[in-house]
């Protein structure tokens, strides 16, 4: 199989807030109702295909369609450990 390779910045093409816990498996996170934390959902538009992800943002007012996004990884959990489990998800890219 060939190996492909993904961009890393793509533009928003569709968005909505997690504002409840999804269900538990196969969501990882926080599911206790009085500790989670909203959280973005979004198809990134990269040049090669959309990719649904996790968004850094959950203010409605800063996401915009069409947004350049960049991917980014980020907090997740800590585990029974102490470790902390990391996700990818896109943020919206710094203008330059």
């Amino acid at each position: 199989m060939e190996e492909v390779t993904l961009s890393t910045r793509g533009a928003l093409w569709a968005w909505t807030v997690q504002g409840f816990p999804p269900k538990n498996p196969p969501y990882l996170g926080e599911n206790d109702p009085e500790k989670f934390k909203p959280f973005g959902v979004g198809y990134v538009e990269l040049p090669e295909l959309k990719v649904e992800a996790r968004l850094t943002e959950d203010e409605p007012a800063a996401l915009k369609i069409g947004m350049e996004m960049e991917l980014v990884v980020e907090p997740l959990f800590t585990d029974e450990n102490g470790n902390e489990v990391v996700t990818f998800a896109f943020a919206p890219a710094p203008v330059d």
